[in-house]
C-alpha cells in the first residue's frame, strides 16, 4: 500500500485490470488480445494525474473487455443493455444503489428493468449489484492492504457486518479468510 493516494489509485486500477482480463479470458477472449488490451490501459493510467480520471478509464475498461467478450459469446442483444447497466453500478460502486436511479439513468421502468435482467442474467436487481460489488471486493482483497472496513465503506454497505454477511453468502468464506486464501 502507498503512502501516495494518487499512487494506491494506480496500484487499484493495475489490480482491477489484472483481475477483468483474466475474467475475459475465462469468457473466451484470445489470452494475447487480452494481455495486449491490459497492458494498452495501465500505460494510459499511469499518464493520467487524477483518481476522477483513472476512475473513468477503469470504467471504460470493464466496458470494454465487456463488449469484446459479449461479442464472442454472441450476446449482441443483451449488451447493450447490460453495458449500460454495469456503466451505471460501476460509476457509482461507493454509492448504496437504488432501483429508482438505476432506472432514471438508464431512462427505463422497474418493470423493464426487473424484466430485462431476469431475462438476461437470471437474477434480481440487489443480487446482480451485490454480486458486482463482492466482486470487485474480492479484487481488492486480493491485491490492496486495504482493512475490511475501508472497502465496506469504499463498496457503500451501509456496515460492516453486512459486507462481511453478504461476501460469506456469496462465497462461502469471511473477507478475512478470502484474504488469508489467496495471499498465501
Amino acid at each position: 500500500m502507498s503512502s501516495d493516494s494518487l499512487r494506491q489509485i494506480k496500484n487499484t486500477f493495475i489490480a482491477s485490470v489484472t483481475l477483468v482480463s483474466r475474467s475475459a479470458i475465462k469468457g473466451m477472449l484470445d489470452v494475447n488480445e487480452a494481455l495486449s488490451l491490459s497492458d494498452l490501459y495501465i500505460k494510459k493510467m499511469e499518464l493520467l494525474q487524477s483518481g476522477e480520471e483513472i476512475a473513468i478509464l477503469q470504467m471504460n475498461m470493464v466496458l470494454d473487455f465487456t463488449e469484446r467478450v459479449a461479442k464472442i459469446k454472441g450476446n449482441k442483444d443483451a449488451s447493450s443493455f447490460l453495458i449500460n447497466l454495469n456503466k451505471y453500478i460501476y460509476s457509482h460502486i461507493s454509492d448504496a444503489i437504488k432501483v429508482e436511479d438505476i432506472c432514471a439513468s438508464l431512462y427505463i421502468s422497474k418493470s423493464v428493468l426487473f424484466d430485462k435482467l431476469k431475462k438476461e442474467i437470471g437474477k434480481i436487481v440487489s443480487e446482480y449489484v451485490l454480486s458486482i460489488k463482492i466482486n470487485e471486493s474480492k479484487g481488492l482483497l486480493k491485491y490492496s492492504n486495504k482493512s475490511t472496513s475501508s472497502i465496506s465503506l469504499y463498496l457503500g454497505f451501509s456496515s460492516q457486518s453486512h459486507f462481511n454477511r453478504t461476501f460469506k453468502e456469496l462465497t462461502g468464506l469471511t473477507p478475512v479468510e478470502y484474504r488469508k486464501k489467496h495471499i498465501s
